[in-house]
């Protein structure tokens, strides 16, 4: 498929959503080559060339650190003595483990960053701070209030911060696919190693 170079999806098939007069978003999509920075490689290449285009992926130093931001945060509570007793609970509650692992994180990156935020970003512009636009800092001021009517305001008030990481890298790529990939990551390690059932 041909690129729109408005849309900012050169090469690309894929869902796109059009949030306001702002570029499409692009939900996922399928690079053309293995070469191509944008996306996960999901269509028919050849066997060698999609490892090339998967290990190009983790050459992305800023992408790198914000998963390795995950096991670090654990690593921090693990230390801090939060721990659950049963590592087997997930099997025992695949439910209660995959709705705030898999379903919360895609439907709130889709909400927040999706939806929201272009909203913001459209209003806005790129304005902001320190390397952050106001539509990300606004978008996750939101999310953190929005996160205490179910944690404590000290829990809820952390979440700023990882929501800020999620929104610049839609700032960023002008898609959802890591928002969405560091969600549930975060979410994943979280859930499994301290929340327990």
């Amino acid at each position: 498929m041909g690129g729109d170079p408005a849309s900012g999806a050169r090469g690309h098939a894929g869902a796109k959503v059009d949030v306001g007069r702002t570029r499409p978003v692009v939900l996922w999509s399928w690079p053309s080559s293995p070469h191509d920075s944008c996306g996960v490689a999901a269509g028919p290449l050849p066997f060698s060339a999609g490892i090339r285009y998967k290990v190009a992926m983790w050459r992305d130093r800023q992408r790198v650190a914000a998963f390795a931001a995950g096991p670090l945060f654990w690593l921090l509570l693990l230390a801090w003595g939060a721990r659950v007793d049963d590592l087997s609970w997930p099997l025992r509650s695949p439910v209660a483990f995959a709705l705030p692992v898999f379903v919360f994180p895609a439907l709130e990156e889709f909400v927040f960053r999706g939806g929201l935020q272009e909203w913001l970003r459209s209003r806005l512009g790129g304005a902001g701070l320190g390397g952050l636009s106001a539509a990300n800092l606004l978008t996750s001021v939101v999310f953190a209030a929005l996160h205490g009517f179910a944690h404590p305001p000290l829990w809820a008030a952390l979440i700023f911060f990882p929501s800020l990481v999620f929104g610049y890298f839609m700032d960023r790529d002008r898609r959802l696919a890591v928002p969405i990939a560091l969600h549930v990551f975060y979410n994943l390690g979280y859930y499994w190693l301290f929340v327990g059932r």
